[in-house]
């Protein structure tokens, strides 16, 4: 959700809008946002100017859908597909399509390591199906592909040429989206990849949440970001014009991370598994017919204008909630906070990734997609800090263990580093505490 579409939104209850009018989520978690939105208007209106009543739209939740019959391949059509991309049969393909965009769509990083990772005695040919927004991105890519994914062998497709969209859809074994960014409210791609009888691993965010079921149509991949309130200068850096729109979205995805160790293992289940991959695929194919192609978002639509419709006719009056304040600029990780599985706190339990140390973590954080932004949001002093305070105190430390030990450090700038860290891999968020050697031997 980009400021302009906040810009507009938060307008409404200055509009000529009445209680029969409807603004169209297409998921749940966009709706929270939206309301988020719509309420810190209200409260803000009502605090200078001491409004009582403002108007807003109603706020239904209404899926994009696809044509799942032109998702359905005819027999042959996959063998010939692959041949055209120039799979061979005992190679697995794992599909992304969609923007390939770093900082407004998903890093790649986290996909390139689970994938390398879970590709260990597997042959697997990695399709990126997508088109970039300039030709230094394109460069970007093929050099990082190559530095954290150098066991998969990659294809790039141009996701605008329609043949080949096709081929790359009908050669995959697997479909993935770790979407990590705010701009993201539903996601159609994973429902795309249903359509065609894929199982899916995507991250647990936005609309993948409700699309996707865990453990029945794929893998929803857990995902962290700070707490509601967190980086508040990024929103006045944006506001006084120092960063524009592209880089605030970099920035604030820069602290969105992706459990990359539970995708890992996703990757590996689907990698060993020809008969989950049926499994789920089938599931998810009838998933998306039942609920999701156009014939069935219509009746919805149809329903929806029904509703609107008495409501015109009656006398009802709306209300409006009272919220938070600055409506038009409202702190990402406090609008958003319905989008990850959690939000970083002090019960959280961080170890360094599997065979982390200084060098790699230079040579994460050095990477091109990575360090501009942590640059901004992490200083090189606490980065130093926080390892050394895990290889000191160690294996694994809660947040507020880790802020603890650092007292010179502010809690927030400790944070933030930790979201980067874990964003690439060199810190991963434990389910439990590792045992010290010493406590293991006893």
């Amino acid at each position: 959700m980009t400021h302009v579409a906040m810009g507009m939104l938060s307008s409404m209850p200055l509009s000529p809008l009445e209680h029969w009018d409807a603004v169209i989520c297409t998921s749940l978690a966009v709706h929270k946002s939206v309301d988020q939105l719509l309420k810190a208007q209200a409260a803000f209106l009502k605090a200078r100017l001491g409004a009582r009543r403002m108007p807003i739209p109603q706020l239904p939740v209404i899926p994009l859908g696809v044509n799942c019959a032109d998702f359905t391949f005819r027999e042959g059509e996959r063998q010939r597909a692959r041949q055209m991309l120039g799979i061979d049969d005992d190679e697995i393909v794992l599909l992304y399509v969609g923007r390939l965009s770093f900082h407004a769509k998903a890093h790649h990083v986290p996909m390139l390591l689970a994938a390398e990772q879970a590709s260990k005695g597997h042959k697997v040919v990695l399709v990126l199906a997508g088109w970039f927004s300039r030709d230094a991105t394109e460069e970007l890519y093929v050099r990082e592909c190559a530095q954290f994914g150098p066991s998969l062998r990659r294809i790039f497709v141009d996701g605008r040429k329609a043949k080949d969209l096709k081929a790359a859809w009908a050669a995959a074994d697997i479909f993935t989206s770790l979407a990590d960014n705010f701009q993201e409210t539903f996601g159609l791609t994973p429902v795309e990849a249903m359509a065609s009888g894929l199982p899916v691993v995507v991250s647990d965010w936005n609309g993948y949440k409700e699309t996707i079921r865990h453990g029945t149509d794929g893998f929803r991949v857990p995902t962290l970001t700070l707490p509601p309130g967190s980086a508040e200068f990024l929103v006045e850096r944006a506001d006084f014009g120092f960063d524009n729109y592209d880089t605030y979205t970099a920035l604030t995805s820069q602290m969105i991370a992706v459990d990359i160790p539970a995708a890992a293992t996703a990757y590996s289940t689907l990698f060993a598994n020809p008969d989950l991959r049926r499994q789920m695929g089938a599931a998810g194919q009838k998933r998306a017919r039942d609920h999701y192609d156009w014939s069935q978002i219509m009746k919805l639509y149809a329903q929806l204008w029904t509703e609107l419709g008495a409501r015109r006719r009656s006398k009802v009056e709306g209300t409006v909630p009272a919220g938070a304040i600055r409506p038009d600029r409202l702190n990402p990780f406090t609008m958003f906070n319905s989008y990850p599985t959690r939000t970083l706190d002090g019960a959280c339990v961080f170890a360094l990734g599997e065979g982390v140390d200084r060098k790699e973590v230079q040579r994460r954080l050095s990477a091109e997609s990575i360090a501009r932004a942590a640059q901004v949001v992490a200083r090189p002093q606490v980065v130093d800090e926080i390892v050394g305070t895990f290889e000191k105190h160690g294996p694994s430390l809660s947040m507020s263990d880790l802020i603890r030990h650092m007292p010179n450090v502010p809690g927030e700038s400790v944070e933030r580093t930790v979201m980067v860290l874990t964003k690439c891999g060199v810190l991963t968020l434990q389910s439990k505490p590792k045992a010290t050697p010493s406590a293991s031997k006893s």
